[in-house]
């Protein structure tokens, strides 16, 4: 280390001991990329630090946050710390402490006591030269952020209509613990307690404005900027509590943006500001548990709309004033909560402007409410909806606790309400309550989260576990793993039989929000193994919905799983290649048996054609809807007759066909050539299909019977077909191709076509005979995506021209085997009438 930045060194003996472990099991999560920068960091490389810290954050951000697995939580620690100390190394003290405060603010437990640590070095460096040019600027101006006491009438006068008319809430001072449990928290009323923080530091030194920039100016917060989160204007920023306090200063009461530090645990943050305040001695009574303690901060005119909480809250205002509004937790259908799940516990009724002609239950609803002043906590007990409003900058700190396990034990033994594992059991009072036993049943209950726990695993072969949540059946399922690119269309693809025998992982996160329809099918049936996704929707919003995917699912006995990290999982595949898997949700089946089973099967070699395709032949009448109609499907009046050939066959390739006026005759896979050729066709299609094409020799047969007496049009593993029955072969690809977004160049025309693809096999096209032409390449990897032979009237594409919902690009083939079969029928025709002549 050099003489100019020795003095800057930070030390971090929590990282350098765990941090071997904590790559080892990053690596065990695909984090590899994550790791080579991580390496270069720890080596002195600052552009390496931002890289690793960015490949943490996308993790962080690739799901709902209860679901991130933890490790990528220290792994954005750990980034933290790399690029806190390389800026440090150099002087840059305000970027070092902004790395430090996004680690504590968004990394994992295992690091903390590291990134405290450099906090308090860091931070004294950094508000060193700050506060001193803030004195300079203005040695003698009031710095307090509360000056006048009074609150206007102006302020009272925006006010929700009957404010301050009704009951208010009770005051009480000198409150003991007993009181408070046998007079408010038992009964679950709320109260205001006038002297309960009289002692705490916070009170002298929170309004000045010199205080908090010193201690907290240099630090990191999240705000929230709008009205409320429930407007779609709102929105968070990440900006130093020195511009956050010179926001609150310029705000006016009215703004329409106001920014405001809401529910952030700034006191786990910044330690000064936690040396501040003191824990209630009310949060311990009923030996309750501490399950938060929040900053509420901001400007007056700051809303936080009607809602309810589940865990019992004392708001203490320490800086400032707020309008409080309280309605009893069983008036919750009167207060017209929405509906979806993440909303569940936020009323739709806006008590600024209140429509009682859309909430006419809201017209006489009863209440009580305040004004909480300087000094004063209020208890909110569980359930109980609030609304709340600044009147004037403020500063306040929320306490949530829960009950214990014995509070109903409570009326009995009074003892039991005492926890001895209490963080202050000095402060504790032992006295006895003097209550009914009905009184018990007026404490609310809790609301239960709406999330499941982990309860499936996904074992991969390279000996891989992933844990995550089921949906749809249950059971155990074994299959090819193979990832899926396509943002739309996730019902086309769960119906599409070219998937048997595979686990489809959706890399697009969000999977269910559109439900389920019963016309977009692309079978009679799923026969894909299963489903992986990272994130299910909660709620459908689409007006064609029948049923949401997990009930679809079930009721077709397919497995789902999701809170699973599909972009490791993705990034696996395309390092190691397709990987056979194993999904379960039963629990009597060790690890170690699924590792088995998952290295005990293979796809290479396996006839699945044979199980999806249809058993008899049949006549195919629908086709595409003119509502859904993307191409006008001209047609002179000729009508064809097409027999396709039924390998695993998707419904919109036989509806593209009729929609230009083809007559269709769909035959099983085992049907024999010389059946097709009695039929006198048109042309022969050979459709798409799963799994390997060298493993159904008698398709080939077929296909070779067929070649050279009618047209023949080939897609995906017909492509594939024709390629065997030409003299070509087949191989598996390293992980396939399968979205929705492939670029593929018409070699005929230079024109590039963005396709659907769902293909593990292709055709070596050096393997072709003379006379076979390469028509199409996929532009990802150069591999056949089509070929023609036109002296004997063949073509065939490797990717989906039918792609229901999309892309479009290659409906034309359809017109180009129309074409083929007009062409060839004239030409029969030419030499019939030529025949006829002669004799």
């Amino acid at each position: 280390m050099s003489a100019a930045n020795s003095d800057h060194h930070l030390d971090t003996p929590i990282l350098d001991s765990e941090s071997t472990h904590l790559i080892q099991s990053i690596s065990e999560q695909g984090g590899y990329a994550y790791i080579r920068m991580a390496s270069r960091a720890a080596a002195g490389d600052l552009r390496a630090a931002e890289a690793a810290r960015e490949m943490a954050w996308e993790q962080l951000h690739s799901g709902p946050w209860h679901s991130v697995l933890p490790v990528w939580r220290d792994a954005y620690s750990m980034a933290c710390l790399h690029v806190s100390k390389l800026h440090a190394a150099t002087g840059e003290f305000s970027d070092a402490l902004r790395a430090l405060d996004m680690g504590l603010i968004m990394g994992g437990p295992l690091l903390k006591p590291d990134l405290h640590s450099l906090v308090t070095v860091v931070s004294a460096k950094a508000r060193a030269a700050r506060v001193s040019q803030q004195q300079q600027k203005c040695p003698n101006a009031d710095r307090r952020l509360v000056r006048d006491e009074v609150v206007s009438k102006e302020l009272l006068g925006v006010l929700p209509r009957k404010s301050l008319s009704c009951k208010m809430v009770v005051k009480r001072s000198g409150l003991s613990l007993e009181g408070f449990l046998s007079e408010y928290l038992l009964p679950g009323r709320p109260v205001i307690i006038t002297d309960g923080m009289d002692h705490w530091p916070a009170r002298s030194k929170w309004n000045d404005l010199d205080y908090l920039t010193k201690v907290a100016g240099d630090r990191t917060v999240p705000v929230e900027v709008g009205k409320n989160y429930l407007y779609p204007e709102w929105k968070q920023e990440l900006i130093t509590f020195s511009q956050f306090l010179e926001r609150i200063q310029a705000s006016g009461s009215t703004s329409a943006a106001p920014t405001y530090l809401a529910q952030h645990p700034l006191f786990d943050q910044i330690n000064e500001l936690h040396e501040d305040i003191c824990i209630p001695d009310y949060c311990f009574a009923g030996g309750g548990e501490l399950r938060s303690l929040n900053a509420w901060f901001g400007p007056a005119g700051t809303v936080t709309p009607l809602h309810h909480d589940p865990h019992h809250n004392v708001l203490a205002q320490v800086v400032g004033k707020k309008y409080i509004r309280l309605y009893l937790a069983s008036l919750s259908e009167e207060l017209y909560p929405y509906t979806e799940t993440m909303l569940c516990n936020s009323s739709q009724v806006d008590l600024d402007n209140i429509d009682e002609n859309e909430f006419p239950k809201m017209r006489d609803l009863e209440f009580v409410d305040c004004i909480l002043e300087e000094g004063d906590m209020l208890y909110i007990p569980p359930k109980w909806w609030h609304y709340v409003r600044s009147l004037t900058p403020s500063l306040s700190v929320s306490f949530w606790w829960s009950e214990h396990e014995t509070m109903e034990l409570a009326l009995i033994n009074p003892w039991t309400l005492f926890h001895p594992k209490s963080p202050n059991p000095s402060k504790l009072r032992a006295f006895t309550i003097r209550c009914s036993s009905a009184t018990s049943t007026t404490v609310p209950d809790l609301a239960e989260g709406p999330w499941k726990t982990s309860d499936a695993r996904l074992v991969l072969e390279d000996g891989s576990i992933w844990r995550a949540k089921s949906f749809g059946a249950s059971g155990t399922q074994v299959g090819e793993v193979v990832f899926n690119t396509s943002l739309t269309g996730y019902q086309e693809i769960i119906t599409d039989p070219s998937y048997a025998g595979q686990f489809v992982l959706m890399t697009n996160p969000h999977i269910g929000n559109t439900g389920v329809n019963f016309d977009d099918e692309e079978s009679r049936k799923c026969f894909l193994a299963g489903l992986v996704i990272r994130s299910l929707s909660i709620s459908t919003s689409n007006w064609r919905c029948a049923e949401t995917i997990g009930d679809y699912l079930a009721e077709r006995n397919i497995m789902g799983i999701y809170d699973v990290d599909t972009r490791a999982i993705t990034r696996r595949l395309r390092q190691d290649g397709s990987l056979i898997g194993v999904l379960s949700t039963e629990k009597t089946k060790s690890d170690e048996e699924l590792l088995e089973m998952s290295r005990s099967w293979d796809i290479v070699g396996v006839d699945l054609i044979s199980g999806v395709s249809c058993e008899a032949p049949h006549d195919w009448v629908d086709k595409t809807d003119s509502e859904w109609a993307f191409n006008s499907s001209k047609r002179d009046g000729d009508a064809f007759h097409v027999v396709a050939y039924d390998f695993g066959i998707k419904h919109n390739i036989l509806r593209r066909l009729a929609s230009y006026g083809c007559k269709i005759t769909v035959v099983p896979s085992t049907w024999p050539a010389s059946e097709t050729l009695k039929m006198k066709p048109d042309g022969v299609l050979f459709s798409n299909g799963p799994g390997d094409p060298s493993a159904v020799p008698y398709a080939v047969e077929t296909v070779k019977e067929i070649l050279g007496k009618v047209p023949v049009f080939g897609i995906c593993m017909g492509h594939q077909l024709l390629g065997l029955a030409l003299g070509g072969k087949t191989f598996k690809m390293k992980f396939g191709h399968h979205g929705g977004n492939h670029p593929v160049r018409n070699l005929r025309t230079g024109h590039v076509e963005i396709s659907a693809q769902n293909h593990n096999f292709a055709v070596e096209a050096g393997s072709l005979p003379e006379g076979v032409e390469v028509t199409h390449v996929n532009l990802n990897d150069g591999s056949c995506a089509g070929l023609a032979y036109p002296a004997r009237n063949i073509m065939s594409i490797q990717y989906h021209p039918e792609a229901s919902p999309g892309p479009h690009d290659s409906d034309y083939v359809f017109s180009e085997f129309i074409e083929l079969m007009k062409k060839v029928k004239v030409l029969v025709e030419e030499k019939l009438g030529s025949y006829r002549l002669i004799n």
